[in-house]
């Protein structure tokens, strides 16, 4: 197995008797030539979407889509053939670890709650949207508070001024609207939904 896994990493080539249902068997790593040392430091920075995409007629898997933005360099890319496959990581991306290490989600609900934010045991007669945590219900906060505290935490964020907010810590707020009340139909559903991890 040993062998085999280091063919690989040499090579690019996957060598199974099953290619356990993968579009690709070759094509898995780039050389990194030492042509200068920015060429050779730019390798470890490359995203490459395979080999596969190579052979597609489409240009679709080459754009730049808007999420990509800030993260894939739009310029960094070589011409011809791996032209918009394979992509850099733009300079002021930081990778970050699946399992963020300095995050503690008790003392990020504690700045929640200091800043407005409304335990789950208590009931309120306001409008209340759920604030969510990787996917967990940790409290409420008043549909009329929710975009002050967002703005907070994302002054927090930058400034680094509080232990308890990660700056890698991702804010998505949803305003509820009209139309959300009338039909529940093809509607984002409102609330604040925070994510500490890249998935």
């Amino acid at each position: 197995m040993c062998n085999k896994m280091e063919n690989f990493l040499a090579t690019g080539n996957l060598i199974s008797r099953t290619n356990l249902d993968m579009m690709q068997t070759s094509g898995f790593t780039i050389v990194a030539d030492k042509l200068n040392q920015m060429r050779y430091l730019s390798h470890f920075r490359s995203l490459h979407r395979g080999s596969y995409f190579a052979e597609m007629k489409t240009t679709t898997v080459r754009k730049l889509l808007p999420e990509a933005w800030g993260f894939v360099c739009p310029v960094h890319t070589p011409d011809g053939a791996p032209c918009g496959l394979l992509n850099h990581i733009s300079l002021g991306c930081i990778p970050l670890p699946c399992d963020p290490t300095n995050f503690n989600p008790e003392e990020f609900i504690k700045s929640l709650l200091s800043n407005g934010m409304i335990p789950l045991n208590i009931k309120s007669e306001q409008e209340l949207l759920p604030v969510m945590l990787d996917g967990r219900h940790i409290g409420n906060i008043a549909a009329c508070d929710a975009e002050e505290l967002v703005r907070k935490l994302r002054i927090l964020k930058i400034s680094r001024k509080d232990p308890g907010i990660p700056a890698s810590l991702e804010i998505g707020y949803i305003p509820p609207t009209e139309k959300f009340h009338n039909s529940h139909h093809n509607m984002q559903w409102p609330g604040i939904f925070f994510a500490t991890t890249p998935s």
